[in-house]
């Protein structure tokens, strides 16, 4: 029997993994302390106090102690949404 593609809720090709460390991002001139909650080979997943247009291209800055690696990219922003008063979620796709 073949699984129903639409059931599985983790459908990304690239894994994941949690790594939780601190960095910073640069937008415009401006320099934004960020969380980095995830780190897959395509791109990060964080928190920020800024909202960021998707679409927009940054660089991003970070010491990842649990890879012993340290990280210095430019992406795009894919998504950046609220979690709450001045909090948000953010993806960075590094094509």
């Amino acid at each position: 029997m073949e699984k129903n593609p639409l059931l599985n809720r983790n459908r990304r090709s690239y894994p994941r993994f949690k790594v939780d460390s601190f960095g910073f991002l640069r937008n415009k001139g401006a320099t934004i302390p960020i969380l980095i909650r995830d780190i897959s080979s395509r791109g990060v997943g964080f928190f920020s106090e800024v909202s960021l247009e998707p679409g927009a291209s940054v660089e991003i800055d970070a010491n990842i102690p649990f890879f012993n690696f340290y990280l210095s990219k430019r992406g795009k922003v894919v998504y950046c949404y609220k979690e709450r008063e001045d909090f948000f979620r953010s993806g960075l796709d590094f094509r």
